[in-house]
Order: structure tokens, then sequence, then C-alpha cells
């Protein structure tokens, strides 16, 4: 049988089909997978754990579908793809007492349609492990798991020829191609051999295309090579004309002249190694991207920017803020240092924002307009998170304005006004204690703090509505609340070094931080971390019941030890 590929390559020349069109790839299906799972043991740190998981192409993060079985070890799951995706299984690990699903442990991978109903059954009771795959999709599977375990066992692996020594860029380039060569001749005796679907015949052509590159890519950052977009389009060039010479490429109308044509494949959307080559490729391109570096934030500049965005501002600050708006020279020693502490409250928020500008515009400045949306796009869905979403708002509108792919837009304002939605209309529950912390002044501030909790153990948080790990972090204290429900414990949240109070208290709402909580100035935060040596956040401190510190530095919410040490404190 011959092995060339053929598939919808007209559409790398369009746009919109870089994401298929949006009537395909817009209409969400369940696939629904049932079947049996049996695990064992194999490492310390291994549970009785698993999950389905693929990553999602424009924010990078993986998407877990958690496998609850019943004691026999039968399962179904059901949950929506918008387009084909190849999909991994994995065994969940305990860390710090934290179920943890994407390890990048991978036993298997597989393919699945939006709309299938699928059966996979899978067994590590004795080697080799036995994996059987029915219904929907089943022929292909198998016949993807045949080619995978021979392809294994005959191809040497491209990452350890191009990271076993130094290597130039034009050695790179060569070693690369020279793999590749090596893979598409076994494919093409393969696939010779044994007849098999046109479905696997394309996927193991994308993971040999899409692999190298990102093998390619990674090697020159290893080498510490200065990488360029000509670089890897080039070396695409390379890859398609040798592919042509193998007679094992997608038969095509696109010139190789196009400067890139490998990132308008449709037909290779779901396939995780063109995943990760498109997640390498972005990278390179934000790494070329030069920001202007700002050491330090000048007075005027965010005196505006705090002037137009924050009005909640008290009275004081608010007639600082305009005093500096004035362009005077001739401030005292005394405005100087107030603006300081203004500025500091800020100057986060106004450099990320800056930040994320200087990139949209570097992205919205690149002609080739597949690459300009998909990656103001991807660098947008960066920041949608509740730690950054507001830096998107000031420059929503230029993204709105610059990105044409429509499709991609409307995915992206609607996760973003979701979101914000989320952050902004979270109701705030009944337990959330929003306390003053007017009066609490002074390097024993914490100390005065904890006299109204005598009698009880505190297990404080200190964090800031800037930080992504602390945010990240509330869903395991809400599991630690509650493991202690009903003890003795007070869960202190300890603001530090944010800029204003609604964000505090729509992240409080948000992540359903049930506790006692304390919105800290910048002289407050000072204080706090000087007594807990707070050097990061998050950070966690333990107090006894007579109000003195048992561990300034005590362990994350869902660390063993933690819920071990909290105890101990309950009991004495």
């Amino acid at each position: 049988m011959t092995s060339s590929i053929q598939y919808p390559t007209k559409a790398l020349l369009l746009l919109l089909f870089l994401f298929v069109t949006q009537n395909g790839f817009s209409q969400k299906l369940n696939v629904t997978i049932k079947g049996n799972i049996k695990l064992v043991k194999q490492t310390d740190r291994d549970v009785d754990e698993c999950c389905f998981h693929y990553s999602d192409v424009l924010t990078g993060k993986p998407v877990v579908v958690p496998i609850r079985r019943d004691t026999a070890g039968n399962y179904t799951v059901s949950f929506e793809l918008e387009h084909y995706e190849q999909i991994y299984f994995s065994k969940a690990i305990n860390s710090k007492g934290q179920l943890m699903y994407d390890t990048g442990m991978l036993y298997f991978s597989f393919f699945a349609k939006p709309g299938q109903t699928m059966q996979i059954n899978y067994a590590q009771l004795q080697r080799p492990y036995t994996l059987t795959f029915a219904g929907d999709f089943s022929k292909e599977n198998n016949q993807y798991q045949d080619y995978s375990k021979q392809y294994s066992r005959s191809v040497k692996n491209i990452y350890v020829e191009l990271f076993d020594k130094k290597l130039s860029p034009e050695e790179v380039k060569e070693k690369g191609l020279q793999s590749f060569k090596e893979q598409l001749t076994f494919n093409k005796k393969y696939f010779k051999e044994h007849p098999t679907a046109l479905f696997v015949q394309q996927q193991a052509y994308f993971n040999t295309l899409y692999k190298t590159q990102q093998a390619v890519i990674a090697s020159n950052f290893h080498n510490k090579n200065h990488q360029t977009e000509a670089m890897i389009n080039d070396f695409y060039q390379a890859l398609y004309i040798t592919g042509h010479t193998f007679k094992d490429a997608p038969k095509s109308n696109v010139s190789i002249t196009d400067p890139n044509p490998s990132l308008k494949n449709p037909a290779a959307l779901g396939n995780r190694d063109y995943k990760s080559f498109l997640s390498e490729y972005f990278f390179t391109l934000q790494d070329n991207m030069k920001f202007d570096k700002v050491e330090t934030v000048r007075f005027t500049a965010i005196a505006k920017y705090i002037h137009d965005k924050h009005t909640e501002l008290n009275k004081a600050d608010s007639l600082m803020v305009e005093r500096f708006l004035s362009n005077d020279t001739l401030y005292t020693k005394d405005e100087k240092k107030a603006m300081g502490v203004i500025s500091n409250r800020y100057a986060n928020e106004f450099l990320h924002i800056k930040h994320n500008r200087d990139e949209l515009h570097k992205y919205l400045a690149i002609t080739d307009p597949a690459l300009r949306d998909l990656g103001a796009t991807i660098a947008m869905y960066q920041n949608l998170d509740l730690s950054h979403i507001e830096t998107i708002g000031p420059i929503i509108d230029e993204y709105k304005k610059g990105v044409k792919n429509t499709y991609l837009k409307n995915k992206f304002l609607a996760d973003y006004t979701a979101k914000l939605d989320e952050l902004h209309h979270s109701k705030m529950s009944a337990l959330s204690i929003l306390n003053s912390s007017d009066g609490l002044t002074g390097p024993d501030l914490l100390k005065k703090l904890l006299e109204k909790y005598k009698g009880k153990v505190v297990y404080v948080d200190a964090w800031a509505t800037w930080c992504g790990p602390c945010i990240a972090g509330m869903e395991s204290s809400q599991k630690l609340r509650g493991k202690l429900k009903g003890k003795d414990v007070v869960f202190l949240y300890l603001c530090l070094d944010s800029p204003d109070k609604p964000a505090w208290k729509n992240v409080i709402a948000a992540k359903n931080m049930e506790g006692e909580n304390y919105f800290f100035d910048h002289s407050q935060s000072s204080a706090i971390s000087r007594t807990l040596e707070i050097k990061s956040i998050p950070h966690y401190a333990l107090v006894d019941k007579n109000g003195n510190l048992a561990a300034k530095d005590a362990g994350a919410p869902l660390e063993p030890k933690t819920f071990e040490q909290i105890n101990n404190l309950l009991i004495n």
C-alpha cells in the first residue's frame, strides 16, 4: 500500500481554518468513555486514583477529567470536546497531602472525537499491562497503540540525539533532519506492512513532523543558540521538502514559500505534538520580543494611572496623587516619601499592565494574520486568572480592535467575561469575616492582633491579590478547613501589600475564604513580614492557644505535617 497522506490542506491558506471553521469548531459535543481500570501501587506516592487529560491549545493548561471507579474498577465519564483530541491516561500521586493528577506520568494515549461513545479497559495487575478499546474509534485506537509500541522500539529518541552534547544551530538542524528521515523511513515501511486507517497515518505523520520541530527548538534553547522566527520557518521548509522526497507528506498546493505553513493545520489541531510545537514556537517569539525594562516608575506616570483607575483612594492619598499630576519638579522630601508609599502599592499592577500592553502590541504587529491572532489570544489567556484579570481591562479594546479572527476573539471575550463575573459577582460567605485593621500599628502589630484569638489555634495565611500561587492555594485551604471543621482553629488571612480593598473583597468572595480576613497597608505589611520573616508568598504560620508563634514558617494547607502540627497544638 502507499503511504502518502491526504488531509484538507486548502485550509492551510485561510486564516479562519487555523481552527477549522467557526461552525465546526464551536459545536461542543460530549464524548462518553466507560470501562474498567485496575491499578497497582508502584511508588510510595501512588494513590488508587487516575484521570484522562489533554492540553488546551489556547491556555496551554491541562484539562483534567478525574475517573471515579467503583470497587470493581468500573467507571463512566462524560466530557465536552470541540474537535478531536489526543487524550492521555495518568495515575494520580500524593504530593504533600494534595492529589496531583497531571503529573507527567503518561501510561498511554488515545484519540476521541465529539459525540463518540467509547470503551477503554486497562489493567496493571501483571506485565505486560493490558489495554483494549471497543466502541467508537476502537479500530483506529488499537492500530495507533500497535504503531506506537513498534515506533518506540525501533526509532531513536530525537531528544537523546539532540541533547547529548553542545551543538551549533547548523548541527541541530542537520541532526533534526537526519532524525526526521529516520522517522519517515520507519513510517513508510510500517504502513506498507500493516494496513492502517488513514487517520492513524495522519497522526503518525503529525507526530513525526511536529515532534521534530519542537525538539529542534528546544535543543537550540538548551544549547543557548539564539533562535529566530526565520530559523524555525527555514527548518520547517526543509522538513516539508524532505517529506515530499519520501512521498510520505500530505499532498498540497501550498507553496513552501508560505512563511508559516505548519501553523495553519486544522487537521492536526488535536495532536499533542502539534500543540507542544505551537507552545514552543510562541515561547520563542515571546523570548525574542524585547520589552522596555522599567527599573523605576516615574511618579507622574503612575500618578496618572492611579488617578484614572483607582477612585477608591482616601482623601489624603487622592490629593497627593493629584499633586504629582501637576508635573511640578519641586516636591518636598515628605511628598516624595508619601507618593513612594502610594506608588509601591500599585507598582506591581502598573508594570504588569505595561508589560501586557507591550506584548500585545508586538503580537498585533506580526504581518501573518494567523500568527497575529493566535499569538495575541494566547498572550491574553496567560492573564486570565483571578490574580491578573484586572490587568486585562486597560488593554481589552486594543485586543478587540487588533484581532480579526472572530472565533478566537469571541471565545476569549466570553471566557474573560465569565471570569470577571466570578471575581466581581461571587456572593460573600457569611463565614468570611472582614475585620478592620485600623489602630494596628508598630512592630508588635501581629501580637496585638492575636490577642483577639487567644484560646484557639491560629493558622495564618499571608497572601496578596496579585499573587497567583496565593489564590490558587485557597482551594487547598478550603479543604483543610473542612478537615478541621468544629475544632478550635481560626483561619487568619492577612492580605499584604495589595492595591485596594475592592479587589481584596472580590477575591475573598470568589475563593470562598471563610475565616478572619484583614487588609494591611504597606507599613502594616512590612511589620507582619518582619515578624514572620516572610521572604515570599504565600506564607503560612501557626500560633498556639496562648497567642505564641509555634511556627513562623508552617506547611502549606494540604501538607501532612500541617494537619499533624495543628492537631498537636489542639491537644497541648
